[in-house]
């Protein structure tokens, strides 16, 4: 059996309020197991960084639930109660200036 490191479900996030609000992720949900790989692509715009961001509780998510290996949910927690979460992650954010040409094709 195959332990699980990552389990989201139902992640979403809005932006605004009213009739201004934009919905950037809707309702997304996977389990990542220990040795796998998950790779998040998408076009300029479709909520890509923002779904990182969401999983790295560098944002709050709007809605859904964010699980991690053996720290159980971590969807509520703020602050100093985030440390040994961020003990086992690390973000590695791009360089705008290397990324692909939108116009080509993968």
């Amino acid at each position: 059996m195959t332990e699980t490191l990552l389990e989201v479900e139902g992640l979403t996030r809005r932006f605004g309020s009213g009739p201004n609000v934009v919905t950037a992720v809707k309702d997304v949900s996977f389990t990542l197991a220990r040795g796998e790989i998950l790779a998040i692509v998408g076009e300029s715009g479709s909520g890509k960084s923002t779904l990182a961001r969401l999983i790295l509780r560098l944002l709050p998510p709007t809605a859904g639930s964010i699980r991690f290996a053996g720290l159980g949910d971590i969807t509520r927690l703020q602050g100093h109660k985030l440390r040994p979460f961020w003990q086992h992650v690390q973000a590695i954010f791009q360089d705008p200036f290397a990324t692909f040409n939108q116009f080509f094709t993968v």
